[in-house]
């Protein structure tokens, strides 16, 4: 199981274009004002946290007039023709005026690749250029072979899916890394206050009929709140902000989260791949006591090996509400359940983890804010271990805290 990062010492060298301003050695591009579907929260939430560690300079273009027909013809041209690079986005473009260690731009899909056209001198104007993809099936990847090529223009490619990572390496020239989505432990994490959890089970996304018709005459019975979907389609938010906060706030007051392999309905979009989601290290990092699916990978034990991370109970289970019951009886493993999750997270899971991997293998060294940070996760960390020492979930708990504690010295 992996340990949490023990971040580089020392201060930074200065940027070898010469500029001795340290604060702004990173550009990050957001496509937030463009497309504010739901999936995309997490994603400007990492550009939010990369700001934080590193004072970044953040650009969002904005929407033209007729952006949505101009960049729905070019996402269909790019899987035909390689001069579709060519065609307009109908986004108002922003330029890199100034050189930068870093350009960073985290991408939902392939496609969107297609708006780097409307940023001018990305490429010229940083030394390196790393991009995050957030989801890539392997069943994607011939028909896009086109936008796939695209991403030989970056020096690092991260990738959140490890079988499409195995796969990307084959077929580019630049580096190919695999690290599984982080959250903002610091926003996620219910302590210092904890709010009483009285969502008895949430559930988002996907649902099996046949669970979903038990939980409903169980909690008929109980009076308990059964938080679910009751719409499906495309969501737009009106603010990522409230969106997310909305969310941590629901998770932080669930007692249960079913969590399950990404696409588990989708079978068309996934194929044979298994990967896990974002919705597990949300849970877990909410302090919510995760029922549902153990993946069988090495991905999986590796990140979310901890004692009890996930309780297993089958996609369709007649007897949920029994199982239910079961687990409330036992109040105190429960709860030493949801201070291990949040710990765990708190000190393996945050975006500072992963943006410290990024960074070490672009071989740059820590922004003096990440040291901020890491201690605040860290003093968090040490406010649950003492609320109970025996939820400190054994010696990979132990040992993480005196990682994360040597770290912050």
């Amino acid at each position: 199981m992996s340990e949490p990062l023990l971040l580089s010492n020392g201060s930074l060298s200065m940027r070898q274009n010469g500029s001795e301003n340290q604060d702004t050695r990173v550009a990050v591009l957001s496509v937030r004002n463009i497309d504010r579907h739901v999936s995309r929260s997490h994603a400007f939430e990492f550009e939010d946290a990369i700001c934080d560690m590193e004072g970044a300079d953040l650009f969002t273009p904005e929407a033209g007039t007729l952006h949505k027909t101009a960049i729905k013809g070019k996402n269909w041209a790019s899987k035909k023709w390689a001069s579709s690079e060519l065609l307009p986005t109908g986004l108002k473009s922003v330029t890199l005026e100034k050189d930068y260690d870093v350009f960073s731009v985290s991408i939902a899909s392939l496609r969107d690749l297609n708006f780097l056209s409307s940023v001018g001198n990305w490429r010229k104007n940083s030394k390196r250029a790393v991009v995050w993809i957030q989801e890539l099936w392997l069943a994607d990847l011939d028909r896009q072979s086109l936008l796939l090529a695209k991403l030989d223009q970056f020096d690092l490619v991260v990738c959140s899916f490890v079988e499409t990572t195995k796969e990307l390496r084959s077929r580019l020239q630049t580096d190919v890394m695999y690290l599984p989505w982080g959250i903002d432990g610091l926003k996620f994490c219910p302590l210092p206050n904890p709010p009483t959890r009285s969502i008895e089970l949430l559930s988002v996304g996907a649902k099996n009929e046949l669970t979903h018709e038990a939980l409903l005459k169980h909690f008929q019975k109980t009076g308990d709140l059964y938080l679910y979907d009751t719409i499906s389609g495309r969501s737009e938010m009106n603010d990522y902000i409230a969106h997310r906060n909305n969310f941590i706030s629901q998770i932080q007051r669930s007692k249960y989260f079913f969590c399950y392999r990404a696409k588990i309905e989708r079978v068309e979009e996934r194929g044979d791949q298994l990967e896990f989601g974002l919705r597990y290290l949300e849970a877990l990092a909410g302090g919510a006591v995760v029922l549902g699916e153990k993946i069988d990978s090495e991905a999986f034990q590796d990140h979310f090996g901890w004692s009890d991370a996930v309780i297993e109970v089958p996609y369709a289970s007649a007897d949920i509400g029994e199982t239910l019951r079961n687990l409330s009886a036992q109040s105190n493993r429960m709860n030493a359940i949801s201070r291990r999750n949040s710990q765990e997270c708190l000190l393996r899971h945050d975006h500072l983890n992963r943006w410290q991997l990024v960074i070490e293998r672009l071989d740059m060294r820590q922004h003096r804010k990440m040291k901020d940070r890491r201690a605040k996760l860290f003093n968090l960390a040490k406010v649950i271990s003492s609320g109970d020492g025996s939820t400190r979930g054994g010696t990979s708990y132990i040992s993480s805290l005196a990682v994360a504690k040597s770290a912050t010295q």
